[in-house]
């Protein structure tokens, strides 16, 4: 691979967290810490594979920012949009003089995200360089679909939940924001909306989002177990 083709990598942490309640739930205090801060120290010894580190958050998150700064040595900060794709088009204005390479875009409300997720999607994308990876896991429940008042079950054999980290060609992201403007559930549907090739790599069960309340609680589950086994 080429030296040229670098990576970069988004840290999505604009957003407004409605569903989870009061203040911002990347920063609330999960086994000892805030959230957030379990992320950055699990993939923060991978950032000599970016060129730089972009993290999309409010100029006025002053803690989240020094939290970012003490374990990212080449940071930029972005502005983020009033919805997900303004923050992603803002992370790639600022990475603007960089005409190819590689972007791995990560949600950061997913804090257990484990450092070798980021490393099978990066291994995925150097072997398929123009297609985008996306990690997924199958449901645990039966999925059904609710619309004007009609039920109707979906095969639970053909679906997949989708997670981040996700990781794209740059100029083919870029081509993809061109080609189907507006809003999506995230990057791996607008880049497959483009008509570009999507491969899906696995994905982890432990890779839940802070979206609730309950959920800090099972996070801290979580990382507490993780740090006995590491023990």
């Amino acid at each position: 691979m080429e030296k040229a083709l670098t990576y970069v990598l988004f840290l999505l942490a604009g957003g407004r967290s409605l569903r989870f309640g009061k203040g911002n739930k990347l920063l609330r205090e999960v086994a000892g810490r805030p959230a957030v801060e379990w992320l950055f120290e699990e993939i923060a010894p991978l950032e000599g594979e970016f060129s730089s580190v972009v993290l999309v958050c409010d100029g006025g998150e002053e803690e989240l920012l020094m939290l970012a700064q003490n374990h990212f040595a080449r940071l930029l900060r972005a502005e983020p949009g009033e919805l997900r794709a303004g923050s992603v088009l803002s992370a790639l204005d600022a990475v603007a003089d960089l005409a190819r390479g590689f972007v791995l875009i990560h949600d950061c409300a997913r804090v257990l995200a484990s450092r070798e997720l980021f490393e099978r999607v990066m291994k995925a994308q150097r072997e398929v360089p123009q297609a985008g990876v996306v990690p997924v896991v199958k449901p645990r429940d039966a999925e059904l679909m609710w619309e004007n008042e009609r039920v109707r079950y979906l095969a639970r054999d053909s679906l997949y939940h989708v997670q981040t980290p996700q990781s794209f060609p740059l100029e083919r992201l870029r081509e993809a924001f061109r080609l189907v403007p507006g809003e999506f559930p995230d990057e791996g549907s607008r880049f497959a909306a483009a008509g570009f090739p999507l491969e899906v790599v696995r994905g982890e069960r432990t890779n839940l989002k802070l979206t609730y309340p309950e959920d800090a609680g099972l996070a801290a589950a979580l990382l507490n177990h993780r740090r006995r086994e590491g023990e």
